[in-house]
Formats: structure tokens, sequence, C-alpha cells
């Protein structure tokens, strides 16, 4: 399969805290995790309401650094799946990140630095 993406991914494994934004409601604080990461965004678990468009705020906590938070929008979701012990069913999310702070985008090349020296190499 070709990957077409413009932003390489890399592989991460962290705590994700994200909710939706938005101003008709108060939205509760789902606790998640990252697939994969890149410059301009990240795949994480999400639950069935939500969707394409929405916008999400997502707080990434790396070990040993500061958490990163982050406002984002949903650009694709997988249709929900099973997962073994788990009752409710989940789904995959890519957010792209919307208006990185400067700091916050040494932070996430710090991640995938980190991510870089840590993973096999093929």
């Amino acid at each position: 399969m070709d990957d077409r993406r413009q932003f390489p991914r890399f592989k991460i494994g962290v705590e994700v805290t994200w909710k939706k934004m938005t101003s008709a409601e108060k939205t509760a604080l789902h606790i998640s995790s990252a697939k994969d990461i890149s410059t301009a965004g990240v795949c994480i678990v999400l639950h069935p309401g939500i969707q394409v468009g929405d916008v999400l705020q997502i707080e990434i906590t790396p070990k040993g650094q500061a958490p990163i938070t982050l406002n984002c929008k949903v650009v694709w979701i997988t249709q929900e799946a099973r997962v073994p012990g788990r009752k409710d069913p989940i789904c995959e999310g890519g957010v792209q990140f919307v208006s990185v702070a400067e700091g916050d985008k040494k932070n996430i090349e710090r991640l995938i630095t980190h991510a870089l020296i840590t993973q096999p190499h093929k």
C-alpha cells in the first residue's frame, strides 16, 4: 500500500486525555492512548460519538516531560471496533494540530526524536 502522507508518522505509546470542544455542552474528559504521531497530528483512540470535523482539546503526556496541550481537528475516523475485555466499542481517529505554539512544537519534535531513538530499525 502506498503511504501518501505529507508528514511521516512515528509509533508512540503515550497517554492522551481529550475532550470535545463545544459551546453547546460540557463534555467529559476521556483518557486514551496515542498510536502514532507526526509534526502535524496524532492518531488516538476515540469513542464512536466523535465525528470528522469535531474540535478536540488533547493533552499528550510523554514520560518525563510536561504535558503538551493542543487544540485539534478530527480529520478521519475508523469504524467502531470491539476490543477484547472492553464493553464499549472504540475507534481510532486522526487529529490535526491547530495553532501550535512554538514551545509545544518543540515538545512534539522532542517526543518524535525520542520515538525514533527507541523504535527498532527495520
